[in-house]
């Protein structure tokens, strides 16, 4: 029976990062999209433990093509909310009201300070886990125990909205339901098949 449903930031509830950062930098950087998301994804895993901050990240892309622009201009990227996805924050509200709801997102510093200052965060979630505030990633399994030991659930009695196949694969592992997010009338089709009551 499931009791809570814990959804992933970027790219469910969020627009992915990696859009955002690659159309803030293509047109002053002169590369195309692909190039700047893989020259971010070499330094994502220290931004997102907290072992880094944007403006390390920035100074060490710009750097790698040599870019001389200041750095200064382009940390709002770092700094602002990416792009809402309205329709899953009403129905995360929704499913509030029947189930516990959790937040599980690999991010960094700056863009939790902005999440938290622009989203009452309490409203949609009963709990909220950030890779940067506990030091655990998706990539490694101990964030899947953490984030059930948050919500005092079994793992049995929780799904996953995932918008990347390896992550609902690892927290498959521990016994977590998964639902691979594409769009919200896809996710709400598949929560129904897990016998979630959708308000």
């Amino acid at each position: 029976m499931i009791k809570a449903i814990i959804f992933d930031w970027f790219g469910v509830c969020a627009e992915e990062f990696t859009k955002s950062i690659s159309d803030g930098l293509q047109k002053i950087l002169g590369k195309n999209s692909k190039l700047i998301i893989k020259s971010y994804k070499k330094r994502e895993l220290q931004l997102i433990l907290g072992k880094m901050n944007s403006e390390t990240v920035l100074r060490s892309m710009f750097k790698e093509f040599n870019a001389d622009n200041n750095i200064n201009d382009y940390l709002y990227i770092f700094n602002s909310v990416t792009t809402l996805n309205d329709c899953i924050f009403i129905l995360i509200k929704n499913l509030k009201s029947e189930y516990k709801t959790a937040l599980l997102s690999d991010n960094f510093n700056e863009m939790t300070n902005a999440i938290r200052k622009k989203i009452n965060l309490n409203v949609y979630f009963d709990v909220a886990v950030f890779s940067n505030e506990v030091g655990l990633v998706k990539r490694e399994n101990k964030i899947y125990k953490f984030v059930l030991g948050k919500l005092k659930c079994k793992s049995e009695d929780c799904i996953l909205v995932d918008d990347k196949i390896e992550n609902i694969q690892r927290a498959g592992k521990f016994g977590i339901k998964g639902v691979l997010y594409k769009n919200v009338r896809q996710l709400k089709k598949d929560l129904i098949r897990h016998n979630v009551k959708i308000v």
